[in-house]
Order: structure tokens, then sequence, then C-alpha cells
């Protein structure tokens, strides 16, 4: 199953699961990802559409694709 990137104020994928972590992409209210696995606060997710992996807040995440949780 999907989760969908809230969008508030710009969500980032991560290379490794904290703040200092590399951008690998912003993600925006029409991100789809797919989770990978949990450490803490952070998920390792795959973007839908580039397939690119990488770490998100699990705050930044809203389970509900139709909407951005806001």
């Amino acid at each position: 199953s999907c989760l969908g990137a809230n969008g508030r104020g710009g969500s980032k994928l991560r290379a490794t699961p904290d703040m200092d972590g590399k951008v690998i992409m912003n993600l925006d209210e029409d991100s789809l990802v797919e989770p990978q696995e949990i450490r803490d606060e952070w998920i390792k997710v795959r973007e839908v559409k580039s397939k690119k992996e990488g770490w998100v807040l699990a705050e930044e995440l809203c389970s509900n694709p139709l909407t951005t949780c806001a």
C-alpha cells in the first residue's frame, strides 16, 4: 500500500535517517511512497514514480493519499 507525502513545506527524501542526511529529492502533496523499513521516527520509502528510495520523517507522511492530512 502507498502513503502520501503531506506537503507541509515540502517533505525531503533523505539518504540517511537523520536531518543531516543528503536530500535525494523533494516530495510534494502529489507524491506517493511505499514504506520499506521503520527506524524510530524515520521511515524508509520508495517513491512510486521515480523509484528512488530514501528516508522521510514519519510525521511528514499521510496514510490517505487523497488528502494532504494537513
